[in-house]
């Protein structure tokens, strides 16, 4: 049984591969192309912006046989997801599309000759809706500038921009610096104009980033240096690194600690040195007594002579006395014409300490190092 098998086998697989037989061998469920058939043209693929419409072009759609005009039938087969496109005039040559979300929509075109035969295969044409890429806001913290010490740093961002148009709905400012013992903080760092009191002689360092409707924020802050600098031509500042209270003192040519009115203090900010109103008269422009300071005097045009600068460790919060309390790493820093002369540094432990720091001989500027520390019970004004 098996043999005769084999050998019907061969017969069939004979016949089948004859000469004559080889090019009638069609599979059944593919149709030859029709060579009398329209030839359908979508054009090229597209990209155009989400919102604008792509005209779509049939017109290289051809008959073999000459049978024109053609018939155009457009279809859109897909488009991206939660888009509600429309297409219009779906019967012409040059339909319009109108994209409305990001992402790719699919037409098909098929053509009719005059002899009523359509094209089988449909031509597709691609539409990509491409969102510009988004451009990032550009910050803009404003021009470097110099305020006096005490007073109050104005900070703009409002010439900060988006290349694309886009509003600005955020700021954020950022205070990456600022000058040894100075507490000062930026609260309202949210808004393009904040402020900040500039507590202390020197530099204070900002940087601000914006972000756009788009949600994007600008990768590259902007940054800004505003110095205090004073104006004065002698100006002393103390700042301190804990809640006791300590006062700052400077004594005329041979003047003595709480003496009135040869030491400007806090009992005497405003002695008179010189002639009445004088800018030979040293001011006390600010006095902390809850910790950290800072403390400064300024002599706008000194009399020639020396002047003592002192540090006394007063006590707690305003009360001339306490129990334990902390200690503090107090800073001295002496500017003259502007320019900071010298910082000096030292640690008071106990209330009644009186740092004198160093002396001042005017006009020369000189400033020489005492660093001597001792102690004086008077605690109270005259």
């Amino acid at each position: 049984m098996s043999t005769v098998v084999r050998v019907a086998w061969f017969a069939i697989f004979a016949v089948g591969c004859s000469e004559n037989n080889l090019t009638s061998i069609v599979d059944p469920a593919v149709a030859p192309p029709d060579p009398d058939a329209p030839i359908a043209d979508a054009g090229p693929d597209a990209e155009v912006s989400p919102g604008d419409g792509a005209t779509l072009d049939g017109s290289a759609s051809s008959d073999p046989g000459g049978l024109v005009p053609l018939v155009y039938k457009w279809t859109l087969v897909s488009y991206p997801q939660g888009s509600s496109a429309q297409m219009s005039a779906l019967d012409t040559v040059h339909p319009v599309l109108s994209t409305d979300v990001a992402g790719e929509y699919a037409l098909d075109l098929t053509v009719q000759n005059s002899d009523g035969l359509w094209d089988e295969t449909p031509d597709r044409v691609v539409i990509t809706a491409v969102a510009p890429a988004a451009d990032e806001p550009i910050a803009d913290a404003g021009p470097d500038q110099e305020v006096a010490p005490l007073d109050t740093i104005h900070l703009d961002g409002t010439a900060s921009y988006d290349p694309g148009g886009l509003d600005l709905t955020a700021f954020r400012w950022t205070l990456v610096s600022q000058p040894a013992g100075s507490t000062s903080n930026l609260s309202n760092n949210d808004v393009a104009r904040p402020q900040l009191f500039a507590d202390l002689a020197g530099d204070y360092v900002f940087e601000l980033e914006v972000q756009n409707s788009a949600g994007l924020w600008d990768s590259t802050p902007d940054a800004v240096t505003v110095t205090a600098v004073p104006l004065d031509n002698f100006y002393v500042q103390l700042s301190w690194n804990s809640a006791s209270d300590l006062d700052l003192h400077l004594m005329e040519d041979g003047g003595r600690i709480f003496e009135s009115p040869t030491d400007c203090n806090y009992c005497d900010q405003t002695p008179a040195w010189g002639a009445a109103g004088g800018t030979d008269n040293p001011s006390l422009d600010w006095d902390a007594i809850y910790g950290y300071g800072p403390e400064t005097i300024t002599i706008d045009d000194p009399a020639a002579g020396a002047y003592t600068i002192a540090v006394h460790f007063y006590g707690l919060n305003g009360s001339d006395n306490c129990a334990n309390c902390p200690s503090s790493e107090a800073t001295v820093d002496v500017y003259v014409g502007g320019v900071i002369a010298a910082s000096y540094t030292r640690t008071l432990n106990d209330d009644g300490d009186l740092w004198t720091v160093a002396t001042l001989d005017w006009p020369s500027g000189n400033l020489t190092e005492v660093d001597d520390l001792g102690f004086t019970d008077k605690t109270v004004c005259y």
